[in-house]
């Protein structure tokens, strides 16, 4: 009975040990990520940049929300 409570002993400390030394590679590794710099673009930006954009910008949305007006016509005339 002795042994076996000597060896449960054990286990538990080599158990604890490979816990800990997951946490150590876990924190090593999450200080290496808090480290990495990782470039952000913001997407506004591109389109304030030059006027010329805006502009395509702008077009192109106008450009959706009509032909999202002229499906909507289409689909509840044919529909009817």
């Amino acid at each position: 009975m002795k042994m076996r409570i000597v060896e449960l002993e054990q286990e538990m400390l080599n158990s604890d040990a490979e816990i800990l030394e997951l946490q150590k590679d876990y924190l090593t590794i999450e200080s290496q990520l808090r480290d990495f710099q990782i470039p952000v673009i913001p997407i506004k930006t591109l389109v304030k940049d030059s006027p010329e954009e805006k502009e395509k910008y702008q077009e192109i949305s106008l450009r959706k929300k009509l032909l999202g007006k002229e499906n909507v016509l289409q689909h509840s005339v044919a529909s009817k």
